[in-house]
C-alpha cells in the first residue's frame, strides 16, 4: 500500500480484486427488503480515495474519500429513498488485520 490519490471504479461483480477502489451501496428497508442498489456516477471524474498515512508496523492506515453515488433505475421505488447519495469529506482510520 502506497500513500496517494486513486480512482473509484463503477462495481461490476465480474472483475472484483483487481486493486482498483469499487463503490456500491444497497439501501433496505426493515434489514431484508432491497430498496435502493446506488453504484458510482460514471459521468463524474471527482470520486477518489487517498491514503494520507500508512503504517506497516502498527497494520493502520488513514485518508479521505470522496464519491457521487446514483440509484440504479431498476431499484424499487420507495419513498424517502433518494436517488443519489454524496460522500463527501470523508475520513477513514483504520486497522489492517494480517493475512
Amino acid at each position: 500500500m502506497q500513500k496517494g490519490i486513486y480512482g473509484i471504479e463503477y462495481f461490476n461483480y465480474f472483475t472484483f480484486n483487481n486493486s482498483i477502489p469499487e463503490a456500491l451501496f444497497v439501501a433496505t428497508y426493515e434489514f431484508d427488503q432491497p430498496v435502493g442498489d446506488y453504484y458510482i456516477d460514471t459521468t463524474r471524474t471527482d470520486h477518489f480515495v487517498e491514503i494520507l498515512e500508512y503504517d506497516s508496523i502498527k497494520h493502520t492506515v488513514q485518508g479521505r474519500f470522496q464519491m457521487f453515488l446514483g440509484k440504479d433505475p431498476s431499484s424499487i421505488s420507495f419513498p424517502g429513498v433518494p436517488d443519489s447519495i454524496f460522500l463527501t469529506e470523508g475520513k477513514f482510520n483504520l486497522r489492517i488485520q494480517e493475512p
